[in-house]
């Protein structure tokens, strides 16, 4: 894969707080390479913002958290 190519919403990894973001830009990858029938414009949109890079990934945290949380609780 060449990075350049498949950075969508051309998100530099400059600082290495900015690794967490990546399961929000791999969910973007998906969304844009598997677009909902009729939606491709709306995929290739969201697939380019990088706000959305920072919602699904706090979305994807948020998720970690609670099944740790649950698991702990046990």
């Amino acid at each position: 894969m060449i990075w350049k190519q498949e950075n969508l919403p051309q998100l530099s990894f400059d600082h290495p707080a900015k690794w967490f973001l990546l399961p929000g830009l791999v969910f973007q990858w998906l969304l844009y390479m598997f677009p909902a029938r009729g939606r491709a414009a709306e995929s290739a949109r969201q697939a380019r913002s990088q706000l959305m890079t920072y919602y699904y990934s706090a979305i994807f945290y948020f998720g970690v958290i609670v099944v740790i949380v649950m698991a702990v609780a046990k």
